[in-house]
């Protein structure tokens, strides 16, 4: 007979939100709620002489435990067919966990947008964050939403920082503005992350660079590049093309597509 398995992890849960507004454009955001899960370890036993499938199921634990959050909201951005073209958005949030999982968590998502020209827009993005206590949370970096230098999870800590600097513009600045749902992008984008020590992927603390044979970025990564997007409405469809850099030198380009919404 051949084993193959699997673990399965179910999870239930309830939550509940409060949002007290400060203005127009400002609000605090509460949360509360709990979860349970439930993990089993499923064995699916085949015999081929028999043609017969016997599956197993064995409980590897439960867990419960309870969340709040808060979080300060800011948004007076204005939209174009470029996305945002000016003013601020930013979200500054903490989360506690409690019981069965430990950690406290903080994330901060800071966006400005400067219009520079009357279909050209800077647009810029610092997002950092940081878990801490026994359980604390392992973030992913990497990917077209975040560090287009690396592959999706590529970065992983309990800590990390990105930076991102984007200037749109539309793909064809002669045509009249009803075409600027075909638009272009160049960008230059920053992350590191750290906390957790692990040979060869990540260590427990951060060296953004080092001067040892010359001026480099070490811990910190960078990658510039190019994209096309367009506007579907609710999203865009992106391509997008990222050398990354130590600064001494240029790595080979990576390619993506994506579809989502711009930051």
């Amino acid at each position: 007979p051949t084993a193959t398995g699997f673990v399965r992890q179910t999870y239930r849960g309830f939550n509940a939100f409060t949002f007290f507004p400060f203005s127009r454009f400002s609000r605090l955001e509460l949360s509360a709620g709990a979860t349970f899960v439930s993990a089993d370890l499923i064995v699916d036993q085949i015999d081929f002489n028999r043609g017969e499938i016997r599956r197993d199921k064995s409980n590897l634990g439960n867990a419960t435990f309870g969340q709040v959050g808060a979080a300060y909201v800011f948004d007076n951005t204005v939209y174009g067919p470029l996305g945002p073209f000016n003013g601020v958005r930013s979200r500054f949030e903490v989360q506690r966990t409690t019981n069965d999982l430990k950690f406290t968590t903080f994330v901060g998502d800071y966006r400005r947008y400067f219009n520079v020209k009357q279909r050209s827009v800077i647009a810029t993005r610092l997002l950092a964050g940081g878990s801490f206590d026994r359980d604390a949370q392992i973030f992913q970096i990497g990917g077209p939403y975040t560090f287009r230098g690396a592959d999706y999870g590529e970065l992983v800590g309990t800590k990390f920082v990105t930076a991102n600097v984007e200037y749109r513009f539309p793909l064809f600045p002669f045509l009249p503005p009803s075409a600027d749902f075909l638009s272009a992008a160049t960008f230059a984008d920053f992350a590191g992350s750290w906390g957790l020590e692990v040979p060869g992927l990540v260590k427990e603390t951060f060296q953004p660079f080092s001067t040892q044979g010359g001026f480099h970025l070490q811990d910190l990564r960078a990658a510039i590049g190019v994209g096309a997007r367009l506007n579907l409405g609710y999203f865009m469809l992106k391509y997008e093309v990222a050398w990354p850099t130590d600064i001494r030198e240029i790595s080979k380009p990576r390619y993506m597509f994506s579809l989502g919404t711009d930051f």
